[in-house]
């Protein structure tokens, strides 16, 4: 069993951002990352896993265009940037699930990807966004 698997995943004071509707998106992207490793540990069959993996690589697509349009609203001037590491954590999120489905990878080198994707992105990149949304609201 990986480390993942042996942390209590849950919001914790880090993740806060400071911007509410950032802050609100990642806990829905937590709570559902949640549910996959409820499933793993429990047992669970790997359709049912995939199709939480499926639900959570749309809900991050759609979250990703969501910061996208606040970083636009603002004027941040790393948005390009993001905006790649957005593509290149689901491209590399895409990768991960096919692998799995194909018996490539294991359901707990996927959650591990999951885990340090969050933490890392929410922790690191995102809360430059909403350093910067402070200073600079709408324009």
């Amino acid at each position: 069993m990986s480390d993942t698997n042996q942390i209590d995943l849950k919001w914790e004071r880090r993740f806060e951002t400071g911007h509410d509707r950032i802050d609100f998106e990642h806990r829905i992207f937590l709570d559902i990352i949640v549910s996959i490793k409820e499933e793993i540990l429990a047992g669970r069959d790997k359709a049912r896993i995939l199709r939480l993996l499926a639900e959570l690589l749309a809900y991050s697509h759609f979250h990703f265009v969501s910061e996208g349009n606040i970083m636009l609203d603002c004027g941040y001037p790393g948005y390009k940037g993001h905006a790649d590491h957005h593509q290149h954590l689901n491209e590399a999120f895409h990768d991960h699930m096919r692998m799995f489905e194909m018996g490539d990878k294991a359901a707990n080198d996927i959650l591990d990807f999951l885990v340090e994707w969050f933490v890392n992105h929410t922790v690191h990149e995102d809360a430059k966004i909403a350093q910067y949304v402070r200073k600079h609201p709408r324009r």
